[in-house]
């Protein structure tokens, strides 16, 4: 082979150099925006996919015969909730808010309620007066709900004359009406809301409390129950 074909094969290698060069550059951004799409519709998911269930399961200790509440018993509220996690991202439990009314029977029979605010709710069954004898916000150990999976977490919440008297008087009041009237306080109504707020996998933490957008969405809010307010 002459020099003249060395040159011209050389060259001809020479100019398919840079449209080799885009190939690859190409193929590598295709990746990039593949995975870059992949990431936004798994946290895309996480924000719309997964749910929320929840349970207020009130108990008294301390009560008397007829299960009224004792000047120095506790009233116990326990609240579950179960996370359905579809998403392929995995999360942690941040925080909890959460609300808790007893139904307040002996306002609703026309008695005096002691002074307590009530909420005037009306459903298909009736008319109904709920006194608010819990609510609180705080943060949750971070217990961990797996991509495609479910978990449970449950905390406990106590009344008392020692910690909250007011409210402990007035579901007492409410408990001696039931056990006075109906032989038994277990059964009275028990309406729960709550909120929780869930990180996720992967998202990075905003870099400053201000970060609204960002904060939003690397954190998936999720709610049961019927909030009537305060």
């Amino acid at each position: 082979m002459t020099w003249r074909a060395r040159a011209t094969r050389y060259l001809a290698r020479f100019d398919r150099f840079p449209w080799l060069l885009i190939a690859v550059t190409t193929a590598v951004l295709l990746l990039a925006v593949a995975a870059s799409v992949v990431a936004y519709l798994s946290v895309a998911q996480a924000l719309t996919t997964p749910s929320l269930a929840a349970s207020f399961e009130p108990r008294y200790v301390g009560t008397a015969s007829n299960g009224s509440l004792l000047d120095n018993g506790t009233v116990v509220l326990t609240v579950r909730w179960t996370v359905t996690n579809p998403s392929p991202r995995a999360l942690t439990f941040d925080a909890v808010s959460y609300k808790a009314w007893i139904e307040d029977l002996p306002a609703e029979a026309g008695l005096s309620n002691l002074g307590r605010t009530d909420i005037l709710v009306t459903n298909a069954s009736g008319a109904h007066l709920l006194y608010l004898a819990y609510f609180d916000s705080v943060g949750v150990s971070p217990a961990f709900v797996p991509a495609g999976g479910q978990a449970t977490q449950a905390l406990e919440f106590s009344l008392s004359k020692s910690n909250r008297p007011a409210f402990f008087a007035a579901v007492r009041n409410i408990t001696e009406y039931a056990g006075s009237v109906r032989g038994n306080s277990s059964g009275i109504p028990w309406f729960g809301w709550t909120e929780i707020t869930l990180r996720i996998d992967g998202v990075p933490e905003p870099p400053s409390s201000s970060a609204i957008y960002e904060f939003t969405l690397g954190r998936v809010i999720l709610a049961a129950g019927v909030n009537y307010g305060a």
